[in-house]
């Protein structure tokens, strides 16, 4: 088990769709993306016909996301590198709610196409701890906002002298979701 174990984790199957998106971006780039398996779907299903079933799947949501570039605040553009008092003015302007930099700031950095890819994997902590899975992953869960950084290679550009509290910017794929996130706003006012 312990092989197995260090080789593809502490899971014993992934489930996927058969199918992919093909879609463009709004400047006609086409891409291509796994579909998306919806969880509370697949929950609902078996909750209306065989519970136990759910139960004994020990299901949890998980997706990866790879191919995603990754941009530490400094190496932004957003303030001079070397000024602490642009940085700390930078600082000053985030949202009080969460400590985050605004929209505004988010969706206009300028990723450079020479950055290394990263894979981001998102997952629910407390699902994951009730069917026993991710024993050695120590950490509680995360609020809006944060991230854990995980480095796989020291001589990552991105992982040098990266701080804890530091705002790091991710993209993912050719397209952006700020359209889709306003959209939602516009019809949840209140999330």
């Amino acid at each position: 088990m312990k092989i197995s174990e260090s080789t593809h984790g502490e899971i014993d199957a992934v489930v996927t769709p058969s199918a992919d998106i093909i879609g463009k971006t709004m400047d006609g780039i086409q891409y291509e993306s796994p579909a998306l398996l919806n969880l509370t779907a697949v929950q609902d299903y078996y909750n209306k016909t065989d519970p136990k079933v759910f139960d004994d799947l020990l299901l949890t949501p998980r997706k990866i996301f790879s191919s995603t570039k990754v941009l530490k605040e400094s190496k932004a553009g957003i303030y001079n590198e070397s000024s602490s008092i642009q940085m700390e003015r930078w600082h000053q302007s985030f949202s009080p709610e969460y400590n985050l930099p605004s929209r505004t700031d988010a969706y206009s950095i300028k990723f450079a196409t020479n950055l290394d890819d990263f894979s981001i994997v998102a997952f629910k902590t407390e699902r994951e701890r009730e069917i026993d899975l991710g024993r050695k992953y120590e950490f509680g869960p995360m609020d809006v906002g944060q991230c854990r950084v995980v480095l796989e290679e020291e001589g990552s550009a991105v992982a040098q002298n990266l701080k804890d509290g530091q705002i790091i910017f991710m993209k993912h794929g050719p397209f952006s979701f700020l359209p889709l996130v306003n959209q939602f706003e516009l019809q949840n006012p209140s999330a």
